[in-house]
């Protein structure tokens, strides 16, 4: 349904799932229907709620050890704050992203987590972390063994080394 635009369907049926798992005591799947519903979320712009699941699914996703739920949540929740301009608490959730992306063992995953905080440090006007975790990610992301992660932190970084250019172009 998500990827056929349906959204409002989308957050429906995530709901659903989560709680058949609820009943059901299948935390790990109630992680990942979680991730998905924080996600539909935000591309409805219902941010409050957004941040509301995100903070409730943290704790359970920890829990079960799911790192991709803990990084996935972390990155969400980071992002969410940063667009309400609560940079203090999206550098927090990004800070704790670190670990778990780097635990995974995935350089996309890793790139795209360093991208973000990247991006993050560039609003925030730490244009050296920004440089640090920015050159990180790609030098990360031209590592073999590409994933999904660095397909998808490729656009996002290119977009960020722009509008770090742009407002600091004598920090490269």
């Amino acid at each position: 349904m998500f990827t056929a635009g349906q959204y409002e369907a989308s957050v429906a049926a995530s709901e659903r799932a989560a709680e058949l798992a609820r009943t059901g005591g299948d935390d790990l799947t109630r992680v990942r229907t979680d991730v998905q519903r924080l996600n539909i979320l935000q591309v409805l712009s219902r941010l409050a709620d957004a941040l509301r699941v995100g903070q409730e699914l943290l704790p359970l996703a920890e829990s079960v050890g799911d790192l991709d739920g803990v990084a996935l949540t972390l990155h969400n929740l980071a992002y969410i704050h940063a667009l309400q301009g609560a940079l203090a608490a999206s550098w927090g959730h990004m800070a704790r992203a670190l670990a778990p992306a780097e635990h995974t063992g995935d350089p996309g995953r890793l790139a795209y987590t360093l991208a973000l905080r990247g991006w993050i440090a560039i609003m925030g006007g730490d244009w050296r972390g920004a440089a640090a975790d920015l050159d990180r990610a790609r030098a990360l992301s031209r590592q073999g063994n590409q994933s999904w992660w660095s397909g998808r932190s490729w656009p996002s970084f290119n977009a960020w080394v722009h509008a770090w250019t742009r407002a600091e172009p004598s920090r490269l």
